[in-house]
């Protein structure tokens, strides 16, 4: 996804957030990280996500915190809010 600030990047996560996709997203979120200053992710297309995808949000989140890199998760749909909510995620 384009913006025209360099310093915001933005991604889409679409299907099912687990093991490997989990992986592929934490990498290419990590890396982001080192870039941006302000990070968009919009959920709105993600069907399901398992522990390893909570665990992997999770892991970008403390990145992008301990960077002082804003990380933002947009149009959460209810399925995904109801599944992170048993985690901690759903709180930062």
């Amino acid at each position: 996804r384009g913006c025209f600030n360099p310093q915001v990047a933005a991604f889409d996560v679409v299907g099912i957030l687990n093991g490997e996709s989990a992986a592929a997203f934490e990498e290419k979120l990590s890396r982001e990280i080192g870039v941006s200053r302000h990070i968009l992710v919009d959920l709105g297309f993600l069907a399901n996500i398992d522990r390893d995808g909570i665990a992997a949000m999770g892991r970008v989140i403390s990145k992008a915190e301990e960077a002082e890199v804003r990380i933002q998760f947009i149009r959460v749909t209810p399925k995904i809010a109801d599944l992170l909510s048993y985690s901690e995620l759903k709180n930062l």
